[in-house]
């Protein structure tokens, strides 16, 4: 009776897990998953990240309620700016859009 090849591991290229392959089979017969690295070295590291990605996005957030509050008075001034020189922005069809 020939002898049973061995069976083997192979590395996932992906996510780093160890897979034995059964070589009868072809088959994965066990699994074992990659070690993840700790992203923080302790609670105090991680609470002060959170601090600051809260600071951080508050920010975010208070620099688009400005632009937004600013937006109407850009539209305005290009309003009146158009009114005033009769110069209307084109449409997609190459049609002035205010003409009338």
């Amino acid at each position: 009776m020939p002898k049973k090849p061995p069976n083997f591991e192979v590395t996932c290229p992906c996510c780093s897990a160890v897979l034995k392959i059964d070589t009868e089979t072809r088959a994965v017969i066990a699994h074992t998953a990659a070690v993840k690295p700790k992203t923080f070295s302790d609670m105090e590291a991680a609470a002060k990240a959170m601090r600051e990605q809260d600071s951080r996005r508050e920010s975010i957030f208070q620099q688009s309620v400005e632009a937004q509050k600013h937006a109407s008075d850009l539209l305005e001034k290009k309003f009146h700016l158009h009114r005033s020189t009769g110069l209307w922005p084109m449409g997609a069809m190459g049609l002035n859009l205010m003409s009338a």
